[in-house]
Order: C-alpha cells, then sequence, then structure tokens
C-alpha cells in the first residue's frame, strides 16, 4: 500500500518560471504566484483574462518513476476530478469552472477563496473550542451531504482541504480523488486514497470508501480541531498508522466537551451505525448554538494507558506463545500420569473419610473392591464413614440410602425448579438502565437509539428509522424484570390514527464490562412486574 506523496518532478515544471507570471493557459488564465500543494498538484493564483476574475488553477504532478501506462491514469483521474466536482454546486464546496490543458498536463480552473486551512489554523491558535467547531463542522456537514445527494464521496476529509475564509465561510476543496457513484474506477490496485490519520477503520483494513467513511474522516477533522491531533495520533510509519487505525481504537478525547457524544456517533467503528452527513447537520447546528442535543452513544474510546498496555501486550505475544507451547506440553504429560494414576485399582480409605471413586475400563482393572461390597468396571463406589463401600450405579436409578441417613425423594421424583427472577444486583441495574435509555429516545432520536444497538443484530439505519416512522410514542408500562441477559418489559406504543395497545416484549442485553448494547427485540414473554 502506497502513502500518496505530492511529489514534484521537476520536467513537469520546467517550462514555468518560478512565480509563475506571464504563463498563460488556454489562452486565458494567466498565472500568478503559487498558493498552495494538494495530493496530486499544486494550484496557482491566476486571473480569468476573459471574464476579468480572480481564479485558482491546480496543476498535475506526476510521481517519479511513473510509466506510459500510469501516467495516462493520473491525467484520466484529474479529468475525472473535473467532471466530477463540476457536478456540485454548493456555497460551501470550491466550485470547479473548467478543466483545460496544457503541454499534455491537465489544469483545474476553480473558484478562488482567500482563505485558510483547517490545519493551518490548528497549527496556528491550537486546538479549538468546541463550539467554533461545530460551527465549521456544519458548513463541511452541508457540503458533504449534498455531495453525497449527488452521488459524489470525497474520499480525502481532513483539515487541510476545509478552507476557512476570513468572514467565517467554510468550504470544502480537493475532490480530487473522490468518486461518482456509477464513474468508472480509475485508481490502481494497491494505492492508497486518503490520507491515512483520517482513514476510517474499514478503508484502512481494505474496504472501498463509501458515504460512511466519509463521515468517518468529517469526525476525524472535528476531533483533530478540538483535540490538536487526529483521533489515532501522529506517526511517520505509515504502515504503524495504517495499522492502528484498521483497529478502530481512537484515543479519547480530552477538550471536546459537549462534542463528545456526537464525535462518538461520527467515529463509531461499524459503518452501519454511523449518522449520515444530513443527520448530522441539525447535531452540529445545536451545538453551534449552545445547546447540548441529546445523542446516546457506545463510545469508541480508549485510553492513552491502554493504548500503551496493548503495545506492550504485542511484543509479549511471542514470549506467551512460547510459554503457551510448553504448557501444553507439560499438561498432556499430566494427563497422561493422572489416566494411569486412575486405572489404578481403588482402596477404602481411612475410617471417617467419604470419597467418590470411577473405575476406568483399561486392562487389568478389577471390579472388586474388597471384601465389603463389589462393583464392575465403570461403576462407581462410594466409601462412606466407617470405611464400607457402597455401589453407585450410573443413571438415574434410586439409592437406598444407608441406615440412619435421612431420607431423600428420588431426583426423578423432585418437582422441576420454577423460573425466578435474577436478583438485583448492580449488573442488572445496569441492564435496565441501558434498556429505559433506549426506550427514552424512541421514536423521536431514531439516530442516537440506532447507536445503542449491538452490531451482530442491528439492521441498517434506514431499515430502523422506518420501523418508528409511524410511532408517536413508546412507553415503558410496567417494571422490568431481568433473566439472565434478558429482560422482560411490557410496552404501550401508539401509532399514528391507531389506538394505543400495551404488548409484551423480551429485549436481550449485549453486556462487555461497564458497557450495555441492545440485542434482539422481541414480542413476547411475561411482560414487566412491579412499579
Amino acid at each position: 500500500m502506497v502513502h500518496r506523496l505530492a511529489l514534484v518532478p521537476l520536467k513537469a515544471l520546467a517550462s514555468l518560471p518560478v512565480d509563475g507570471a506571464d504563463h498563460t493557459l488556454a489562452g486565458r488564465y494567466r498565472l500568478q504566484d503559487r498558493i498552495g500543494s494538494g495530493a496530486m498538484g499544486i494550484v496557482w493564483r491566476a486571473t480569468d483574462e476573459l471574464l476579468s476574475r480572480t481564479v485558482a488553477v491546480k496543476q498535475l504532478l506526476l510521481p517519479p518513476g511513473m510509466d506510459a501506462e500510469e501516467a495516462e491514469e493520473a491525467t484520466l483521474r484529474a479529468m475525472r476530478e473535473g467532471r466530477i466536482a463540476a457536478r456540485l454546486h454548493h456555497p460551501n464546496a470550491i466550485t470547479v469552472f473548467d478543466v483545460v490543458q496544457s503541454d499534455g498536463v491537465p489544469w483545474l480552473v476553480m473558484e478562488y477563496l482567500p482563505s485558510q486551512s483547517l490545519a493551518a489554523l490548528v497549527h496556528e491558535r491550537g486546538p479549538l473550542e468546541p463550539r467554533e467547531v461545530a460551527k465549521i463542522g456544519y458548513q463541511v456537514a452541508a457540503a458533504l451531504a449534498a455531495a453525497h445527494e449527488a452521488g459524489i464521496v470525497h474520499r480525502d476529509i481532513k483539515p487541510g482541504n476545509v478552507l476557512i475564509s476570513s468572514s467565517g465561510t467554510v468550504k470544502i476543496t480537493d475532490f480530487g480523488i473522490s468518486r461518482a457513484t456509477g464513474d468508472a474506477t480509475l485508481t490502481r490496485t494497491g494505492m492508497l486514497s486518503g490520507t491515512p490519520a483520517y482513514l476510517a477503520p474499514e478503508v484502512a483494513d481494505g474496504a472501498e470508501p463509501g458515504m460512511p467513511s466519509d463521515v468517518f474522516s468529517l469526525g476525524s477533522t472535528l476531533y483533530a480541531a478540538v483535540e490538536g491531533v487526529p483521533p489515532f495520533g501522529l506517526n511517520e510509519n505509515t504502515f504503524a498508522l495504517l495499522r492502528a487505525v484498521a483497529s478502530g481504537e481512537v484515543r479519547k478525547p480530552e477538550r471536546a466537551g459537549e462534542l463528545e457524544e456526537l464525535l462518538a456517533c461520527l467515529l463509531t467503528r461499524d459503518p452501519k451505525a454511523r449518522p449520515t452527513a444530513a443527520e448530522a447537520l441539525p447535531m452540529l447546528e445545536a451545538i453551534a448554538g449552545g445547546s447540548r442535543p441529546k445523542i446516546v452513544a457506545v463510545p469508541n474510546w480508549t485510553s492513552p494507558q491502554a493504548l500503551e498496555e496493548k503495545t506492550l501486550r504485542r511484543r509479549r505475544a511471542g514470549v506467551i506463545a512460547v510459554a503457551v507451547a510448553f504448557a501444553a506440553v507439560v499438561g498432556a504429560l499430566v494427563t497422561s500420569l493422572l489416566v494411569l494414576n486412575q486405572r489404578q485399582v481403588a482402596t477404602a480409605g481411612p475410617p471417617g473419610e467419604t470419597r467418590t471413586i470411577t473405575f476406568g475400563p483399561g486392562p487389568g482393572v478389577s471390579g472388586t473392591t474388597g471384601p465389603t461390597g463389589t462393583s464392575s468396571p465403570g461403576s462407581r463406589v462410594s466409601t462412606l464413614p466407617g470405611g464400607a463401600v457402597v455401589p453407585v450405579p450410573s443413571g438415574d436409578d434410586h439409592v437406598p440410602p444407608p441406615p440412619g441417613a435421612p431420607s431423600q425423594p428420588s431426583q426423578s421424583h423432585q418437582p422441576p425448579p420454577a423460573p425466578t427472577t435474577t436478583p438485583e444486583t448492580p449488573r442488572n441495574r445496569l441492564i435496565k438502565d441501558a434498556v429505559r435509555q433506549f426506550y427514552d429516545l424512541l421514536p423521536g432520536n431514531t439516530t442516537a437509539a440506532y447507536q445503542r444497538l449491538a452490531p451482530a443484530t442491528r439492521p441498517t439505519l434506514a431499515a430502523f428509522q422506518a420501523q418508528w416512522a409511524d410511532v408517536e410514542s413508546v412507553k415503558i408500562q410496567r417494571g422490568m424484570r431481568v433473566v439472565g441477559d434478558a429482560v422482560h418489559l411490557t410496552l404501550k406504543i401508539k401509532s399514528k390514527g391507531i389506538t394505543a395497545a400495551s404488548a409484551a416484549y423480551v429485549v436481550s442485553a449485549v453486556v462487555s464490562g461497564d458497557q450495555v448494547q441492545i440485542g434482539a427485540i422481541k414480542q413476547g414473554g411475561t411482560g414487566g412486574e412491579g412499579p
């Protein structure tokens, strides 16, 4: 896997003066000065002499060592960039006006925005306040939602591609590695598209980038703006960084404040559990306005200490593997000795000792237990106080008690135990609280409720929202009973145009430490009890 670098071949710039002055493209775009560089090109400020306006033009740069086929592919990708980006017209996205060629090299003509990138702003000022980050994020999400609506995946959302003007207008730039739905795939096999520190885990793990991965990158960008570093930290070793991204272990934010719950939603490991860019808009708007929307998410945070411990565990893996192999050999030897010992003829113990001995069917084993009793191979005998040996038949046969012992009913006549509710414990209270919080979110906040579902049993977000589309209210009518990992309760559900009805449900809980997720939900059970 190759980390994309903006490597500038000298031949691409040989025909240009250092400052680009007096060089005109397509007879109308006169270059003035260089203003930045991106993944595949250098951006120049220029004047459109036909329309008398300032524009930005992006020159394609080919990494050294490309053969003719690879160079052609890169050129096609740049032309495709122009076609895709030109389809998007949004106040928070840089507009592409034209695509021209000069000396066989394509140039993109774009809207010029005097601005500073979010990356430069954070570098200059340090971590930003959560409300300011939410205002920036709202505009980025708005453009991203429009792009996704048009079938465009950006694939490289990061602070360097977020431009902020002096008036506070925010625009996304560099759709150079984006891909439109239905367009041909032009990225070479083995080429990494995107910046590793802001990739979604599934992309780092080899999956195709999509709209959910754009949302994860949006979360990574906002995380970096409020924390000062990307969610997976910084590492000059690209492969080590990709390994950290693929693990999905996000460092717990320390400065996110009211943004923390939303970041947990955007940065969740499961792509299906993330909100869409459009769904994130009202949450970002509320935070930017000073309120804290009700968002319940299962945090994906990992403490720095835990990450360090995991690194140490990985280093010890080789030693542990050797120890396990050695233990397996020793265990096999001990097991063999125990089997041999078990096949010895059992003898009665001293007076007062009670023990049960199992006879194995191996050769040379006698069923004789001594003058006080006999047994056949494979049966069990119990040595009672005083040294008496009593054969114990296998199966469910009733064994008469010895003289003087209290009588007990046989196992076959004992009534089955009645099902009982698991006693109230901290674990049970944790499960009840999780179920109560889940239904408190419904039907008004389906996105947040969806975050509470266990990945193994959850449907798609769209399907989940469709299930609750016509529901006006839901209420836990009676108390809840926890039986193992299942919660029995009664729900009163009111749907549009239908009288409210009550029904019993069983909700399974998936418990991991102090985290509880909602598993399968089925109608039936015995319902809730108590207040």
